[in-house]
């Protein structure tokens, strides 16, 4: 598979993928992804389509190097994660994601911050590695931003206090870098650094957030999971059926491609397979993505 890599400015991003998103995990996240439906959107094909007709799409993290800074934007599924209840087809997986990181250039030692778009299990799972019986931080310098209201919500849902045991997602993915006092909690607005930014994008998850990024006059965004597939920038009301609130998802993919559309500001979708990256285009009375 071809590196994918852009420049923004004095900014470099370089796509890390890990796995492919199966045609039947991605219709189920996104229910109006049928085959009839998507051969209705012609630009969609031969890129972003199967040859038979069906959207597929990846699972990749992005290495943001910005302003003397590496880091990491979103960590996959990482593998040996407990999925069995919220994931089972990505259950114990193993992949050598980090081997593909390394030959990349990427020492885990060498990352300064890593960053969670949210704190679903395809967005975290190496934030840890298991070492023998313990899970441990896989980036042990970096610091590890997650949003302050998206962690409330996440150990509501996944550890509430009158729960027997926490969710193994919590445990495995999430409390081993808080006990390591690797985390700090951040507002949706946050600042990294000179030309990298959060913004808010909520939806998805209630403190969903992509990641801005801005240098010399150029521009560009990392969707995180405000949208999963480029069929999504045609239909936008094609909804998430695990958005936490679909009518303000809705409302969040309509504001983030009016924001976006005739732009110049380039636009990697994290879910999308080759080419990620593209530009919003007005089509009609609706959107399309140039890549």
């Amino acid at each position: 598979m071809d590196i994918q890599k852009w420049t923004v400015g004095d900014i470099t991003v370089t796509a890390v993928f890990e796995k492919l998103v199966e045609p039947e995990v991605l219709e189920d996240v996104v229910p109006d992804l049928k085959q009839a439906a998507l051969a209705e959107i012609g630009w969609l094909k031969p890129r972003y389509l199967t040859e038979d007709g069906r959207a597929f799409g990846y699972v990749q993290a992005f290495v943001v190097e910005a302003a003397g800074k590496t880091i990491l934007v979103d960590t996959c599924v990482g593998n040996d994660k407990n999925l069995d209840v919220l994931l089972p087809l990505w259950s114990r997986l193993q992949n050598d994601f980090m081997g593909t990181l390394k030959k990349m250039g990427f020492a885990p030692e060498n990352f300064d911050v890593v960053v969670c778009t949210h704190l679903h299990p395809d967005h975290i799972g190496w934030n840890t590695t298991k070492v023998g019986d313990r899970w441990v931080p896989t980036f042990p310098k970096a610091r590890y931003l997650f949003g302050r209201k998206e962690y409330e919500a996440a150990v509501a849902l996944f550890a509430p206090a009158d729960a027997p045991e926490p969710v193994p997602l919590f445990t495995e993915s999430l409390k081993p870098v808080v006990d390591a006092g690797l985390v700090d909690f951040v507002e949706t607005d946050h600042v990294l650094c000179d030309g990298v930014r959060l913004a808010p994008s909520p939806g998805h998850t209630v403190g969903h957030v992509c990641v801005m990024l801005e240098s010399l006059g150029y521009a560009a965004m990392i969707t995180g999971d405000w949208l999963h597939h480029p069929a999504q920038v045609a239909r936008p009301h094609w909804g998430c059926q695990y958005d936490a609130d679909q009518a303000q998802s809705h409302s969040t993919r309509k504001q983030m491609l009016e924001l976006l559309v005739d732009k110049p500001t380039l636009m990697i979708g994290t879910h999308f397979p080759t080419p990620s990256g593209g530009r919003v285009v007005r089509d009609g009375d609706t959107y399309r993505f140039e890549s």
